[in-house]
């Protein structure tokens, strides 16, 4: 079974890497939005909440969850998430190896942005990734 996931994901990494970066949002947002359905997205709705859906108290607070590495750059408006370790379970069991595979952290990260609070507009950009070769993963998240 292993071999077969392996060359599953080896085709789709040279699939990821030969689309433009727009069509590459697209495929793996369908991924990251499964992915974070399984697990993150509740945590961190109910931290949300904890945080009286505060988005400033929210990002000063993930560090000492356990969540991430919040910062508030600009209250209310722009924030910088980061991680010290790849999350992705994929990197992690060794399926995935390309930097061009981070946009699906991006998107996961926009889609629960975009669960936590329906009614802002959030884009999230990525500012460095360990599959670059960086020592952290880390995003920007902008509220419009």
């Amino acid at each position: 079974m292993d071999n077969i996931k392996q060359k599953y994901y080896s085709d789709m990494q040279k699939y990821i890497s030969e689309l433009d970066y727009i069509s590459r949002g697209e495929y793996l947002s369908y991924h990251a939005k499964k992915c974070v359905e399984k697990g993150v997205l509740q945590m961190y709705k109910e931290f949300y909440k904890e945080c009286d859906r505060n988005l400033n108290v929210f990002f000063t607070s993930l560090y000492e969850k356990g969540y991430g590495i919040g910062e508030v750059i600009n209250k209310d408006k722009l924030y910088r998430l980061s991680f010290e370790q790849c999350t992705c379970n994929l990197v992690k069991e060794y399926y995935v190896k390309s930097k061009d595979f981070c946009e699906c952290s991006r998107q996961s990260i926009l889609y629960v942005m975009n669960s936590l609070d329906k009614h802002k507009k959030f884009s999230v950009e990525m500012t460095s990734t360990i599959l670059s070769g960086d020592e952290n993963c880390s995003f920007i998240i902008s509220i419009y």
